[in-house]
């Protein structure tokens, strides 16, 4: 599954349901899907086209999952008092970040 096969947020849980019960013995499918998760909301975010919200449910999500030092950035740039732009870029480069780990 590509980032670009995905066309909505649930079309994304859709195929990660799908994939955890053909995959559930696989060790690693929870990184690898929220790596991929990861991916479709940079690229979204970037077309302008997933609202913060979203964004900020899934860090809420993943962070109670997982322990990450990029969810502080994250959440800095979500909540610096910077021009809209300023702060969506500053999401994308925390977001970037997580994908590298």
């Amino acid at each position: 599954m590509k980032v670009e096969d995905i066309k909505s947020v649930a079309d994304f849980f859709k195929r990660a349901d799908e994939a955890y019960f053909v995959n559930n013995a696989t060790k690693n499918f929870f990184t690898k899907t929220n790596n991929l998760y990861t991916l479709f909301c940079v690229d979204m975010l970037l077309k302008g086209d997933i609202p913060s919200k979203k964004l900020d449910t899934f860090v809420d999500s993943y962070q109670a999952q997982h322990d990450n030092p990029y969810i502080e950035k994250y959440r800095e740039g979500a909540s610096s008092r910077t021009r809209s732009g300023e702060q969506r870029n500053r999401r994308v480069d925390a977001l970037r970040q997580w994908i590298l780990l």
